[in-house]
């Protein structure tokens, strides 16, 4: 106090600011912790994060028709199918293959627009 005036200390006002700031922060759930100590964030769980699986299981299924329709469109569809046909008479595994490998329509598509762009050479 100097001569009846209340002199306000500036280093004072800005730590009661910090304190309230601190304060704020912990009544919101937030806190402060001094690296490489145990703290709250050593307690909370963290997010398990997925996996993504369904967009490299669509490009392996993408892949996998364009190569079937590009092979249809070079060795052509009776040929195709007769190897086709060879597979369905094998064992249970050739079966599956037969299956997989029949010309659907995805296949036939792909064959007519690649012999197009040979065609169109």
């Amino acid at each position: 106090m100097i001569g009846g005036l209340v002199v306000a200390d500036a280093n004072l006002d800005d730590f009661y600011r910090r304190v309230d700031r601190i304060q704020k922060t912990n009544r919101a759930g937030g806190g402060f912790e001094a690296a490489q100590a145990i703290g709250r964030s050593h307690y909370t769980r963290r997010r398990r994060r997925r996996l993504p699986v369904f967009g490299p299981v669509m490009i392996v299924v993408m892949v996998f028709v364009g190569l079937k329709g590009v092979i249809h469109a070079q060795i052509g569809a009776a040929t195709y199918d007769q190897r086709v046909a060879a597979l369905q008479t094998g064992t249970a595994g050739e079966r599956v293959g037969a299956y997989v490998l029949r010309a659907d329509g995805p296949t036939r598509f792909i064959s007519r627009h690649v012999l197009e762009l040979i065609a169109g050479r």
